[in-house]
């Protein structure tokens, strides 16, 4: 074992000096690869929240346009009520009153009432 020992050169300081920059730049790097990690990390949750209130936000959107075709809808089925009723208004024939009948008499039928 004491061959072993002889054989082996100890480290100059330049060496020592050079491995421990090495190792200081490993630690370096090291810890820059942790901090992507968590900014990767934290951006993959940010997408995440981003998607689910996009999906929401959607899914709002559908809402409102079925309520809008619905309040469209309804719109259009009072629209033709009123015009029915207003139609149907229309039909029926009012009696002549009698200031009518008289000034077709007078006119000798000429005059048209209402």
């Amino acid at each position: 074992m004491s061959q072993d020992q002889e054989q082996i050169d100890p480290l100059t300081n330049l060496e020592k000096r050079e491995i421990i920059l090495r190792l200081q730049e490993v630690q370096l790097l090291r810890d820059r690869v942790r901090l992507q990690q968590e900014y990767i990390e934290r951006d993959e949750e940010q997408d995440k929240r981003e998607l689910e209130l996009n999906q929401q936000a959607l899914a709002n959107v559908r809402a409102e346009l079925a309520l809008a075709k619905k309040e469209r809808d309804l719109a259009l089925e009072k629209a033709k009520h009123f015009q029915d009723a207003f139609e149907a208004v229309k039909k029926i024939k009012k009696p002549r009153g009698f200031w009518c009948k008289l000034k077709k008499a007078l006119t000798l039928g000429i005059a048209r009432c209402g």
